[in-house]
This record gives structure tokens, sequence and C-alpha cells, in this order.
């Protein structure tokens, strides 16, 4: 054997190469012609996924508006008190509002009033408007003995599982939960 026979020559890796490469591309046009995005077809009419567009709801434009929440309420205050050149960006007050402590989020959070309407003559409104019947006031709802058993359990330990507070129900005697429906009327 000679030496040229076991090592390759430069002829036939260049053949090599030219092949590989022809490979290459076709691997390369199939995988475009793979990638390349097929529009999504329609369903069928029986099909069940087939879904009803949406239906946008008219806003009432002199509806009256929502209160602000804490959040935006304390933004709307950081931005009245900022006097710097730069602006007050959400993110800085997201951090600034998670960096308060819950008594100072607090302030902030207090019962809202209820909203009023956007127009400036809503005493018209408001004596055009037939009066409102009186609200009945609402009889206190009985609570059941298992209720009382479980506010009671829950007072001394605040870290039971609804299904234990039930196992617990149903281990007791009728003499104990007799006192707990004593107790409920």
């Amino acid at each position: 054997m000679s030496s040229s026979s076991s090592n390759p020559t430069v002829k036939s890796l260049s053949l090599q190469v030219n092949e590989l490469t022809q490979k290459l591309e076709a691997l390369t046009q199939q995988v475009a012609a793979l990638s390349v995005a097929t529009p999504p077809t329609a369903p069928a009419e029986g099909d069940k996924k087939a879904r009803k567009p949406r239906v946008k709801k008219e806003r009432d434009p002199d509806a009256p508006k929502k209160p602000l929440g804490g959040f935006m309420l304390f933004c709307k205050q950081q931005r009245e008190a900022h006097t710097g050149a730069d602006k007050l960006t959400a993110g800085l007050l997201g951090e600034r509002w998670n960096a308060l402590s819950d008594a100072e989020k607090a302030v902030f959070k207090v019962a809202l009033p209820l909203p009023v309407a956007n127009s400036a003559d809503t005493s018209d409104a408001e004596a055009d408007a037939p009066a409102a019947a009186p609200v009945a006031e609402k009889k206190p709802r009985k609570v059941s003995a298992q209720m009382r058993f479980q506010q009671k359990r829950r007072g001394e330990d605040d870290t039971l599982t609804a299904k234990q507070l039930k196992d617990e129900w149903a281990a007791l005697s009728a003499e104990e939960k007799a006192e707990y429906a004593n107790d409920a009327e």
C-alpha cells in the first residue's frame, strides 16, 4: 500500500465539500419551506371552537367615574409633590409604593366616597328622579351551631383549615354540639 491511498487527496476532499454544501442548501430550503407561517384557516360552521366576535359595550359618557384606588392616589400625590426636572415613571412609583409599610399604605386605601356624576348640571337630574324606595334593614342572619364552633376554634387557632374544623365538628359528641346550638340561639 502506498501512503497516498490512505490519505485523502485535495481533489477527493473538495468533492466531499461540494456534496455537503449541496445537501446543506437542500436542507436549508426545506427548513425555510416549513417555517413559513401558514395562515390560520377559518373554523368550519359546526366547529365547537368557532367564536363569536366580541361586541364592545357602549360606555355612557355621563356615567359617574369610579374613585381612584390607593396606588393611584399615592401616584397622584407623589407627582404633585415632585419638583425635579425628571419625570416620575410608573416603575419608580411602584418601587416607592412597595417600600411603604402597610400602615402608610392604609392612608391611601381609606374608604373612598361614592362616585359623582361627570355632568355639571346634576341638580336637574336629581330633581326629576323619582324618590328612592326606603331600604329595608337586614335582619341579622342566624348562625348555625357549626359556624359558632368554627368561629370559636379560629379565635383560638387561626391556622386551622376548613377541613380540619369539619373533622373536629364531626368528632364532637351530641352534648358538645348542643352547647354550640344553645349559643347560636
